[in-house]
């Protein structure tokens, strides 16, 4: 009998040193890219911005162990200055192609990929919207797409506001939350 409760004892004691091993070996981690460090390039009919998260300490510390892309949302304060409604929309694409000095944003729309389409912000003056982590996975579409481009870690952003003049809106904050799983 003490035979038995030793080999199980030592079993059990493996068991729990295999789950700590795996627990310390893999884990999920967010990033948090926020529109302050942000600095747009504007073009005719958009604006972009190249997207590097090698700049991140917790993805340069687990770029090459990323089981999954878990999930990637959104926070946004936004206020619209004017008395016309706005709608916004934004493009991803892999970086190899756009922009250039010549791109416009027919270029955009044909070859970037769509992941928020025509978010709407109401009339002003002085609207305010805020649209937190949770709602913004109602307004993503291509979420698949912008997994993948999160995953090779660069990408430019391309957004397309219409409606009333580009100074009549103020992003008052805007955070892009990705969650990803890592380990060996």
């Amino acid at each position: 009998m003490t035979f038995k409760k030793h080999r199980l004892g030592t079993a059990g004691m493996l068991v729990a040193l295999a789950l700590l091993t795996g627990c310390l070996l893999s884990g999920t981690f967010v990033i948090v890219i926020s529109i302050e460090k942000v600095d747009f390039t504007t073009r005719t009919g958009f604006y972009y911005y190249h997207i590097d998260l090698s700049e991140e300490q917790d993805w340069l510390d687990h770029k090459d162990d990323i089981k999954d892309i878990d999930l990637v949302g959104f926070e946004l304060w936004i206020t619209n200055h004017e008395d016309v409604a706005r709608t916004f929309s934004v493009y991803v694409d892999d970086d190899a192609s756009l922009p250039d000095s010549n791109s416009s944003l027919t270029d955009v729309k044909s070859n970037a990929t769509l992941v928020l389409d025509e978010f709407e912000l109401d009339a002003g003056p002085n609207k305010q919207m805020r649209v937190t982590y949770g709602q913004s996975f109602k307004y993503l579409k291509n979420v698949e797409t912008l997994k993948s481009l999160v995953e090779k870690g660069t990408f430019d952003y391309f957004g397309v506001s219409s409606g009333g003049t580009a100074s009549g809106y103020t992003i008052d904050s805007a955070r892009v939350i990705i969650t990803f799983t890592a380990g060996k």
